[in-house]
Formats: structure tokens, C-alpha cells, sequence
């Protein structure tokens, strides 16, 4: 739940973004970003040491959606597709993702 809910405030599509990423951050670490004491330095670290073969735009990815102010996350999941079609092709992958 995002940091917004918590609070009482009603739900939008930010809210979605960060649940994405704590998603993906989980997947891609092990790790539950909310239970480290300084989420956004120490969830970075972990995002880059614990899965090195992540591309660096991937883990940038995670962290924007992941961050506290909502205002600093990807405004809209149209914008979280559309990067992550770009990385897939990057790797080689397809863009019909």
C-alpha cells in the first residue's frame, strides 16, 4: 500500500505505479523494500548489488516508482509500459510486451 493510502487518501493510479514497484523490487531482489530503515538509499544498493544483471534503466525504473513523494513516480502507467518496452528492446526482446 502506497504511502498516500496509508494516510487515508484516496486511491489513483500513482497509488498502482508504486505497488508496481514494490512488486518488481521484490522480484528482482528478494527483499521488501518497506522493512529497510532508509527505504530509498539502501533499497537502491540492494536493487543494484543483489541483481547486478539488471539493466541500470531497469533499476532506475523501480526506484522512481517505488519513491515516497508521489510526485517524483512515473505519472502514469502508460509512461511505466512505454519504458519498459524500451528496455525489453534494448535486450533484444519484442515490443509487443
Amino acid at each position: 500500500m502506497s504511502p498516500q493510502r496509508r494516510l487515508g487518501a484516496s486511491p489513483t493510479e500513482l497509488d498502482d505505479i508504486y505497488s508496481l514497484g514494490i512488486t518488481l523490487y521484490s522480484l528482482a531482489t528478494g527483499f521488501d523494500p518497506h522493512v529497510l530503515p532508509d527505504q530509498d538509499r539502501i533499497a537502491e544498493i540492494l536493487v543494484n548489488v543483489l541483481n547486478p544483471y539488471l539493466p541500470a534503466r531497469f533499476s532506475e525504473l523501480v526506484m522512481k516508482c517505488i519513491k515516497v513523494n508521489c510526485d517524483e513516480r512515473p505519472q502514469s502507467a502508460q509512461q511505466v509500459m512505454r519504458t519498459l518496452k524500451e528496455i525489453s528492446a534494448q535486450l533484444g526482446g519484442t515490443q509487443d510486451v
